[in-house]
């Protein structure tokens, strides 16, 4: 019984310790607990730092990881982020149109011919080829792009800078500037020629 108590003790002193380290202006539990932290947040913490803040149950944790994870859900129910709304919902569009016309793309006279031959009959071997190079590059285009379109992971960083927070926050600002205006040039000359392409697909129908 006295072993346990023990034990229990100095795991007890042991996070007291990694909690003034890691929180010097937060250490106390009623202040950690006030603030919002956004769920990739809480899923990046280390066990440490989750074993003082991560109050999540199991079904919690599995939800919040959808949000992050699943487009839609990224896109219309992840309110708790550092992501612009407007430009996740751009996102959102984009990739829809990306993946559409990448996988037309790959549909040419050879392949609607093989369709033709097989009577209409789909064969998932067939197409695996086909499934990967759209997949292969739509993806690359698509990590790229976020890369200049969310936010979440250059503001991130701000919340453990106390000294310097107002010299990083105007790094970060002119930062997201750039990455903004590269994002919306980019996918507005890519949302061109994917309509333009579009257009020679129906011509060659």
């Amino acid at each position: 019984m006295n072993d346990n108590s023990n034990i229990k003790f100095k795991n007890n002193n042991k996070f007291k310790k990694i909690k003034n380290a890691e929180f010097p202006i937060l250490n106390t539990d009623k202040i950690i607990n006030k603030i919002k932290y956004s769920d990739n947040e809480l899923n990046r913490l280390s066990y440490e730092k989750a074993f003082i803040i991560d109050k999540r149950k199991y079904f919690d944790y599995y939800f919040s990881l959808l949000k992050t994870k699943h487009i839609i859900l990224f896109t219309f129910f992840n309110n708790d982020d550092y992501n612009s709304k407007i430009i996740k919902i751009f996102l959102f569009l984009f990739t829809f149109a990306l993946f559409l016309i990448m996988n037309a793309l790959f549909f040419n006279d050879s392949t609607m011919h093989k369709i033709y031959e097989l009577e209409g009959n789909y064969y998932f071997i067939n197409q695996i080829p086909i499934i990967f190079y759209s997949s292969m590059i739509s993806s690359f285009i698509n990590i790229f792009i976020k890369y200049l379109s969310l936010s979440e992971n250059d503001i991130l960083p701000l919340k453990s800078e106390v000294n310097s927070i107002k010299r990083k926050s105007g790094e970060i600002l002119n930062c997201l500037k750039i990455k903004f205006n590269l994002f919306f040039i980019l996918t507005f000359i890519l949302l061109i020629f994917f309509l333009v392409l579009y257009f020679l697909l129906l011509r060659n129908l």
